[in-house]
């Protein structure tokens, strides 16, 4: 049983940890694992039987999943083990049976806590304590219990779970299923039939299967060489139909036999030989190309690609873009061989011709294709009735004809070759359709090279019935091509690589086959690349020798049209040895990802090896280095960095294709970053507030960047589409949230229109938020309408907090408020004057003012208060609620006899012994601070803190507090640990609460009396610069003073370059100073002139260190 949980437990483990590879002929969402899952009997749904995949799930949920999933058996003590899952309680033999295995415990004495949620923190627990596993090493600085502070740390240092910024959060129902859904998998995995084994590239292996399955596991398959070393086995990916798995592995050695063992029956085969002959990077390094691009109609477009592609690279929206255009896309299909890409738009115009940019899909081995966005294609207007079209035709062979259809068409028309004919005597022979239901080839007589023919299509009907215009105006070009192909040139390139150019553009399969190549003196070919011109390869080969003369011999390569070239013999070349070192040419920081750029292409075996980064600061070690030999570049994982903050890596033992390794202990700098990259937030889930007001549900907290920058727009209704052109919206948090934003809209006809109602279902999309996961419409989610309207504001609340003070309480967040906005009237309808009111700013969002009166509202009477359409909602679009029928909106409230009482000193606090502060009950208004004395308890004597510039009285931004300054240049300071009383005269001083109160002279109260800290005061010093933009701020470690507009304060210099400032402001502790354009991602220094130093002072008259120099990265 326990070696049976060890093994179910490491299943699980691996599921939770960050995904490896993919397991599934097609991706399965969560959804339909919990499907899956609940045809098992292993999950349950909620009541309404939904699967709940974002809401939390209880610890006996939890227990009851693990239970059926480890199929525990049956525990019944004979006294329950824990006090709050008695034998009556349903969850009571899946609780037993999980403790007594061990998988769970309590949360206390005696105590299971059914009901509480299963926390992130929790699960890293019953992970460690299962594995046996101490306390652990990374550092965990997101909110964590104590008790679980080392799981956790254990957890991230194994990869169980991901660093967050709270543990203390509940796992999600969709967490549990993805890796109960895993076990599941490995419980039930297919035996795999081969039927043959093919190496694609050092790293990649094609496994053709002799039966389809459904699915596959990374246990199914073990690699080992001829001296039987085991080699890691990292991915295994399902094609789509089901018939064949792609397995990359660690780097294999060329001309070696492997032997691959499948389910337990063993396959032989002779490994591609790699760069330099050993282990390294893949032997196949062609980027894929897109060779044509075409307008299906029915919405649709087609790529086709140069060889077969990655399909979660060539799947991924992000990869694509409309760049001229109005042109939606919405998903995107790689075909069964992995050449063609299917993507659906929106309506098209008829005609238009729009430009696709694409980029970042990969072939088979990971090569990235180079950006595109010079891909044009017409737009074709398809609607419900609408007839097929011809998008193109072109001559592919000697005796073949490609008719593509701008959808699917009725196989029996399209095969009938009665509906084509052809002039200058050409004959269609035969007519096949394709799979895609739109791809017809036409079998012709042998077609005359470069001579025009015309072709006429006629009687070809789509799917629905409706038939094409007859088209009689179709050209295309014949092809006859018997000219062999053959090399016109070899040459040595500057990095020992050998360029072939041939006579014209040849097959890329053949052309990339390291094989038809071969050279003498025991020089290896270790990889092959085709240029995007179709007929150029680059040769990379094994360390030549200098001066060796050496001979190349190229066979078994046809041109397009598949003619054989002869095999070319004696193909000259010297030997040429590369001596130069790779260098790092660019460094690009993101958030916890730094992408270092070489100047030329790596021995991936050393690029990816974490020990030769090593990173300074406050970052720790790199926690993994992913080589792209398509880019020349490695990508750094790091923990999070501070946006702004300079930081280094230091390289060492990276070498390039010949060997050579890159200078030791290479130092670059970079700028840290929290900018996202793609994949770090995920849309949850969409929750309708009211009419027109939806929540949005984020997988982690936002930035308030993030808030204002992200759109939503609503896409469907009812599954029909949605024209919000016109419509606005409105942003903000969630009270008490940091992971959810309320949306709200408008359109242009009104500002509370009813969008969202009940009995509609809608689809909503989020767009403009860094990093969000897009991926097969992972932007989008459903949510229902509602009979709620959106209210508009009203009082909630209004209540006297004394005879001259009113608070009134508002049903949400509004803004506009001011005394003018209300009105206080009595029972005989004469008005009470209003004098002013808490807010001071009518921009302030707020829930709740205080209104203060110039009269008073007695005990025992009512008073009315009526409001103004000045205040309106947080968003500034509705007005707050002013009448009821036809008659004035009022809420009543009664009188009071409570008094305002004075403001107080609650207590005198010293932060050094030049500074204190006095801290007040409520907030006051500072008009003169000449009412306060100081003195030393021991001796009586006087601090003299009240002539002019002996000392500065700073009221805080809550009014609440008075921080008084003490003039270092003119006071000694305050002796250590002794005790001062602080004495106040109203007849000298002037302070008041918000009622006109003044504050009473002191009295003998405790509350004067403080001892003086022992604390030096520090001087002034530069704590932080945040550049970026055309601003870069100065804040400081404390207030200062000292400082204007002046612009030569400081020596600024950036990448080397002096940045002259044209003006500046201070704001509190920060100095803001406009400065030219600033470029992202490049250091800076900030020093002080001899006129700043002189100039800035703390309010204790300290000046800044004037040889101080602040190093600071442009964001």
């Amino acid at each position: 049983m326990k070696r049976m949980r060890k093994l179910l437990i490491a299943l699980l483990l691996l599921t939770l940890a960050i995904p490896a590879f993919p397991v599934g002929a097609e991706s399965l969402s969560t959804q339909d694992k919990f499907d899956v899952l609940k045809g098992e009997g292993i999950f349950t749904g909620l009541g309404d039987g939904s699967a709940g995949l974002y809401q939390s799930m209880t610890r006996e949920q939890f227990a009851a999943v693990l239970y059926r999933l480890w199929g525990l058996s049956e525990t019944n003590p004979a006294i329950p083990s824990f006090n709050d899952v008695l034998k009556t309680r349903w969850s009571y033999q899946e609780v037993e049976a999980v403790n007594n295995a061990g998988l769970m415990t309590g949360t206390g004495v005696r105590k299971f806590s059914p009901a509480a949620n299963v926390t992130v923190e929790q699960l890293a627990a019953v992970l460690v304590r299962a594995y046996g596993y101490g306390n652990g090493s990374s550092s965990v600085t997101g909110s964590v219990s104590a008790w679980a502070k080392g799981s956790v740390s254990s957890a991230l240092d194994h990869g169980f779970i991901t660093y967050q910024s709270n543990y203390k959060l509940a796992a999600t129902r969709g967490q549990l299923v993805d890796a109960a859904y895993a076990v599941y998998q490995q419980q039930n995995q297919q035996r795999l039939q081969v039927s043959s084994v093919q190496p694609l590239g050092n790293s990649v292996l094609l496994i053709n299967l002799n039966k389809v399955v459904s699915s596959v596991d990374l246990s199914s398959f073990s690699l080992k060489d001829d001296q039987g070393t085991a080699i890691a086995i990292r991915t295994a990916t399902l094609s789509s139909n089901g018939n064949s798995v792609i397995v990359t592995t660690g780097p294999q050695q060329g001309y070696l036999t492997y032997t691959l063992t499948v389910d337990g029956t063993s396959w032989r085969y002779t490994a591609i030989w790699d760069n330099n002959g050993s282990t390294g990077s893949t032997g196949d390094t062609t980027r894929p190309t897109i060779t044509k691009v075409e307008s299906l109609g029915d919405r649709t477009i087609r790529l086709t690609f140069s060889e077969q592609v990655s399909r979660s690279t060539a799947e991924d929206q992000d990869h694509y873009d409309i760049v001229s255009g109005d042109l939606s896309l919405y998903s995107f299909v790689l075909s069964d061989d992995r050449r063609t890409v299917t993507i659906t738009t929106s309506t098209q115009e008829d005609g238009y011709r729009y430009r696709l940019s694409v980029s970042g899909v990969k072939d088979l081995v990971g090569n990235t294709m180079t950006s595109r966005s010079d891909l044009y294609f017409y737009g074709i207007y398809d609607q419900d009735g609408s007839r097929p079209t011809v998008v193109s035709v072109a001559g592919q062979n000697n005796s073949t004809v490609q008719v593509v259809f701008s959808e699917k068409v009725d196989a029996s028309d399209a095969r009938n070759v009665n509906n084509y004919s052809i002039n200058n005597d050409l004959r269609v022979t035969r007519a096949t359709l394709a799979s895609d239901g739109k791809t017809v080839t036409l079998y012709t007589d042998e077609q005359d090279n470069g001579k025009e023919y015309k072709l006429t299509i006629r009687n070809i009907a789509d799917l629905a019935g409706n038939v094409m215009n007859t088209r009689r105006d179709i050209v295309f070009k014949g092809t006859n091509d018997h000219n062999k192909p053959y090399v016109k040139s070899v040459s040595v390139l500057s990095n020992s690589t050998v360029e072939v150019q041939f006579s014209e553009q040849v097959n890329a399969d053949q052309a990339k086959k390291a094989s038809n190549y071969t050279i003498n003196n025991n020089l290896k070919v270790t990889n092959v690349i085709l240029d995007t011109g179709g007929d150029t390869v680059i040769l990379t080969t094994s360390k030549q020798t200098d001066a060796v003369l050496y001979t190349l011999t190229v066979q078994g390569i046809s041109d397009l049209a598949g003619n054989l070239m002869d095999k070319a013999t004696g193909l000259y070349f010297g030997g040429f040895i590369d001596r130069t070192a790779p260098t790092v040419v660019g460094i690009q920081a993101a958030a916890r990802q730094v992408v270092l750029t070489y100047s030329e292409r790596l021995d991936a075996s050393t690029a990816n090896r974490v020990s030769n980064y090593k990173l300074s600061g406050n970052l720790g070690t790199v926690k993994s280095a992913v080589y792209d030999d398509a880019k020349k570049s490695v990508t750094l994982t790091t923990n999070a960095q501070t946006p702004g903050g300079v930081y280094s890596v230091t390289i060492n033992q990276v070498k390039d294709l010949s060997g050579n390794a890159i200078a030791t202990d290479t130092r670059i700098q970079f700028v840290g970053s929290d900018r996202e990259t793609v994949g770090s937030v995920e849309l949850q889930k969409f929750e309708v507030v009211n009419q027109n007001t939806v929540q949005a549900t984020f997988s982690r907290a936002l930035s308030d960047s993030e808030v204002a920058s992200l759109d939503l727009t609503i896409l469907k209704d009812n599954n029909r589409d949605v024209d919000s052109r016109d419509w606005s919206e409105y942003v903000t948090r969630k009270s008490g949230t940091n992971n959810v934003v309320v949306i709200q809209l408008k359109t242009k006809q009104s500002s509370n229109p009813s969008l969202f109602v009940a009995g509609h279902v809608y689809t909503g999309r989020i767009s403009d938020l860094p990093g969000l996961v897009t991926k097969d419409g992972a932007d989008q989610k459903v949510f229902p309408g509602t009979e709620k309207i959106n209210d508009v504001p009203y009082a909630s609340q209004v209540s006297a907090l004394n005879s001259r003070a009113v608070k009134v309480t508002f049903s949400e967040p509004v803004r506009g408020v001011s005394a003018s906005g209300f009105s206080v009237l009595r029972d005989d309808s004469s008005t009470i004057g209003i004098i002013g009111t808490s807010i001071n700013d009518t921009n302030s969002i707020v829930t709740e003012v205080t209104l203060y009166l110039d009269d008073d509202v007695r005990s025992g009477k009512t008073y009315r208060l009526r409001f103004k359409d000045s205040i309106k909602d947080a968003a500034g679009w509705n007005a707050i609620r002013t009448q009821d029928g036809s008659d004035p909106y009022q809420v009543v409230f009664a009188g009071t006899a409570t008094s305002n009482q004075a403001p107080v000193v609650s207590k005198v606090v010293s932060t050094d012994r030049y500074t204190f502060e006095i801290q007040f009950s409520e907030p006051v208004w500072l008009d003169n601070a000449g009412g306060f004395s100081l003195y030393a308890v021991s001796s009586g004597n006087k601090v003299d803190i009240q002539s002019s510039g002996n000392a500065s009285f700073v009221q805080s931004s809550d009014r609440k507090a008075i921080t008084v300054y003490l003039n270092a240049d003119r006071l000694d300071p305050l002796s250590s640990n002794q005790r001062y009383r602080l004495e106040y005269n109203a007849d000298r001083g002037r302070i008041l609460d918000d009622q006109g109160v003044s504050l009473k002279d002191s009295d003998n109260s405790s509350a004067y009396l403080f001892t003086a800290s022992s604390a030096n005061n520090a001087i002034p010093s530069i704590a932080q610069v945040d550049a970026q933009g055309t601003a870069i701020k100065i804040t400081f470690s404390e207030p200062i003073k000292g400082y204007k507009d002046e612009t030569n304060f400081f020596n600024i210099v950036v990448d080397g370059n002096s940045i002259t400032s044209t003006e500046g402001s201070l704001d509190g502790k920060t100095i803001i100073l406009k400065v030219p354009s600033l470029t992202s991602g490049k250091i800076g220094t900030i020093a002080y002139t001899s006129r700043g130093a002189d100039s800035i002072r703390d309010y204790n008259s300290l000046s800044p260190d004037e040889d101080a120099v602040f190093t600071f990265g442009v964001q």
